[in-house]
């Protein structure tokens, strides 16, 4: 019998691109859900192919709302085979262009707040893929933080998930983690999704 873990491991091993694994993930929501969020909240949500006002588009969203706040991570995927840095220790093409859309994603949030809000609760009601909630299953924590409400406060965190854990020498680690620094951008490899997979089957 395939497990999960077994399942995403001959997936990662086999394919080099990254929409058989997105579209895999999204399968199994709950490792894109603990990929991101160690402590669950009142509300949880994982969502895919998001877009944001028809003229961005996030590969998946996920969202975990408390008592003070929520926390939404948006993601964008790269080639599980490529690597993230050239040997001169710049960000490959594939990586300058994803930041490049992070950083389209965070002007649009930022001069487009209350339609950027009332947009993704309207998803979490219709397309999470988590619960699967009836429509008018406003998103709300228990202590009344509304997701459309732009006044709810929310930490916003973006990833970029890119290659095997196998590419990252303790040289492109220290360059990963300076991207956290400079650009406010974390960059992961796809095995901690296989990681998350092998502690949960």
């Amino acid at each position: 019998m395939h497990t999960v873990a077994n399942q995403l491991e001959q997936l990662l091993d086999t394919h080099k691109g990254e929409r058989d694994v997105v579209r895999f993930l999204a399968t199994h929501p709950w490792l894109l859900y603990h990929y991101f969020i160690s402590r669950r909240g009142h509300c949880e949500y994982v969502l895919t192919e998001v877009s944001l006002g028809g003229d961005y588009y996030v590969d998946a969203v996920v969202l975990n709302g408390h008592s003070g706040a929520w926390e939404g991570y948006f993601i964008e995927f790269e080639p599980v085979g490529d690597k993230v840095f050239n040997k001169d220790g710049t960000p490959t093409p594939r990586i300058r262009s994803a930041q490049k859309q992070i950083a389209d994603w965070r002007e649009y949030m930022r001069l487009n707040p209350t339609q950027f809000r009332r947009k993704l609760a309207k998803l979490c009601q219709t397309k999470d893929l988590l619960h699967k909630p009836e429509p008018n299953d406003e998103p709300c924590t228990d202590s009344n933080h509304r997701l459309k409400d732009p006044e709810s406060f929310m930490w916003e965190h973006f990833w970029i998930i890119s290659g095997r854990r196998s590419q990252l020498s303790p040289d492109v680690r220290k360059l990963m983690a300076r991207q956290k620094t400079e650009a406010d951008i974390f960059i992961g490899s796809y095995d901690g999704f296989l990681d998350v997979a092998k502690k949960t089957q």
